[in-house]
């Protein structure tokens, strides 16, 4: 147990006080002003179903819900994610998704739109295809579909290939990229494998970092490729229109989850009017966690972990190395760049996706030759962080108490790319430790579905045409 403070102590600096404030879940009450409309929430009813039916899997099996399980805070609770195959990142919740920018660990996807789509074809994840997706939607939810989006497009009411999709293409990384990764990998072994392969193939040897490291999905299966090519153009654009409009029906029930209302947040409100400080403390939230805050404040944990949902939304290396056993090298945000930059139908610039956000308006201006992100990832956000071990992108934490030792020691370690200048091992004693992680338990909430509403964004946020 902490010791008690004297009363007559407690208080924040200006700053301080400032900044809690920033941190505070109050700010997200102003996001909506108004109920959200009726076909708005048709489109989030019908998402959550879409959202737990593994029908649209290639088994059967696998729905978005076997990963971002609702019990778990929407994760799974395991190291890495598990679906038609084993992923190399772990699960992240979908709390609070509705306040995010720049999804997945890398940020390869600019909306949450988007993201809803990846995994259905990723053959590691559900390992289906839009077209199956297609059958689905015509066979089972066809009325719900043209109730929330409009009529059902007469070109896909006729014969189809059970399974079609288009290539992907390949990653490609430049050669500063690629040497630079290649420079900071510590596997001999691998190492060794691909300097052998640039020598027999007489190739530069940082050609080799994109076929032989970075984490590449198994092939699409040949029909699938086949049958799409077959298909006119015409029957294309439907498809992915109205594959989109599936991945709009799912970001639309995920954008529901919401947990704001922690004992941190009931502090900040009742600090505000409440002098001194020490008649703000409740029973969840009281002289422990509120040292806990102040460590928080003091050791700059906030400069990554800032606003109200404790992230900044943004991409940092902590200088992690690759797990033991671990043959593959993760680039991260440095791969999510340009595989963000490559998506051409289904990005904030695309013709079936056009959402405007801050994701959006920095899509063009990233650096695909920028170093500072070969091994970067999202910043998590800390909100019900006590809810959803094991922690970090790839799991290899079990407990909250070990990450925060992670931090406290930061031992130097060769990692992929290199450690952020900026960041400095907390050195605190235990006593200190227990009281940080008292405060980051005080951030956790019961998890409610919110029906915001949905500001227009796109010619597709709006009531759906009326079948004639």
């Amino acid at each position: 147990m902490s010791p008690e403070l004297d009363h007559s102590e407690v208080f924040l600096l200006p700053r301080e006080a400032e900044v809690v404030e920033q941190l505070s879940a109050f700010r997200f009450s102003t996001t909506s002003q108004s109920s959200p409309l009726p076909f708005e929430i048709a489109r989030q009813q019908v998402g959550k179903t879409w959202f737990f039916d593994p029908r649209f899997s290639q088994n059967g099996k696998i729905a978005c819900a076997t990963c971002h399980q609702p019990n778990k805070n929407f994760s799974d609770g395991m190291p890495v994610a598990q679906g038609m195959g084993q992923g190399a990142r772990r699960t992240p919740s979908l709390l609070n998704v509705n306040f995010a920018h720049w999804f997945f660990w890398d940020g390869r996807a600019d909306s949450l739109e988007a993201q809803a789509l990846g995994p259905i074809e990723h053959p590691l994840e559900h390992g289906s295809n839009r077209m199956r997706v297609i059958h689905i939607l015509r066979m089972w939810y066809r009325e719900n579909y043209e109730t929330t989006f409009g009529p059902w497009p007469e070109v896909l009411s006729g014969a189809l290939p059970p399974d079609a999709m288009p290539q992907r293409d390949p990653l490609l990384l430049s050669p500063k990229i690629a040497t630079y990764a290649l420079a900071s990998f510590q596997s001999a072994s691998q190492l060794h494998e691909i300097l052998r392969a640039a020598e027999r193939l007489h190739q530069p040897v940082w050609q080799r970092v994109p076929a032989h490291t970075v984490s590449a999905a198994p092939s699409i299966p040949k029909a699938w490729l086949d049958a799409w090519h077959q298909l006119p153009k015409e029957t294309h654009h439907a498809v992915n229109q109205v594959f989109a409009n599936f991945g709009r029906g799912i970001a639309a029930y995920e954008r529901t989850l919401i947990a704001v209302d922690s004992p941190f947040d009931t502090f900040v409100q009742r600090a505000q009017k409440e002098t001194p400080i020490a008649q703000a403390f409740t029973p969840q939230f009281s002289t422990r966690e509120y040292e806990g805050l102040r460590l928080f404040l003091g050791s700059q944990c906030h400069n990554c972990h800032s606003g109200p949902l404790f992230s900044d939304q943004q991409f940092h290396n902590i200088g992690l190395p690759i797990k033991k056993g671990e043959t593959r090298m993760d680039i991260g945000r440095a791969a999510g760049i340009i595989l963000a930059q490559s998506e051409k139908q289904f990005s904030c610039k695309g013709p079936y996706l056009n959402r405007k956000s801050p994701s959006c308006d920095e899509l063009e201006y990233l650096d695909r030759e920028n170093l500072e992100m070969v091994g970067g990832v999202k910043t998590p956000s800390l909100r019900n962080v006590a809810e959803r071990p094991p922690y970090g992108h790839d799991g290899r934490f079990p407990t909250l108490r070990s990450i925060l030792e992670h931090y406290n020691e930061l031992r130097e370690e060769a990692g992929i790319g290199h450690r952020e200048e900026t960041l400095r091992p907390l050195g605190f004693s235990s006593l200190q430790l227990d009281q940080l992680e008292a405060f980051l338990r005080s951030l956790s909430s019961p998890i409610s579905e919110v029906h915001w509403p949905h500001y227009p964004r796109d010619e597709q946020d709006s009531p759906p045409p009326k079948i004639e």
